[in-house]
């Protein structure tokens, strides 16, 4: 029985792939990441453990790559959620876009800026 729950769930993920190879998949954008942060206390939650996700994610591609921390360990989830939140206000032009990405940059930007430009902070 489990076996044939594993394949029915492969196959119906095979059938939502995106068609073509250069469509790109994600769970959130940036406006359902703003109403989380601006959401009630379960929504707000969501997006401190999502802008903390991402922080990790940067500073452990960053470590694995041979690259100085992007946030110092002073910086609080709290500081990060907040260059998160302000950057998806001051860019409403960018809010369609993927949140992790969207994240990425406002961390990048509001903590290591003279490596903003490179993507990911990478040097």
């Amino acid at each position: 029985m489990n076996k044939l729950m594993l394949a029915a769930a492969a196959a119906t993920l095979a059938a939502a792939t995106p068609a073509a190879a250069s469509d790109y998949f994600y769970f959130e954008n940036g406006n359902k990441l703003l109403r989380a942060c601006d959401g009630d206390a379960y929504a707000k939650g969501f997006c401190l453990g999502y802008v903390t996700g991402i922080s990790d994610a940067l500073n452990g591609f960053r470590q694995v790559n041979n690259l100085p921390r992007c946030t110092e360990r002073m910086v609080t989830t709290g500081q990060a959620r907040d260059v998160v939140l302000k950057y998806l206000k001051d860019h409403p032009e960018q809010r369609h876009r993927p949140a992790a990405g969207l994240a990425m940059t406002a961390i990048v930007e509001g903590f290591c800026p003279s490596t903003a430009t490179t993507g990911w902070g990478a040097q």
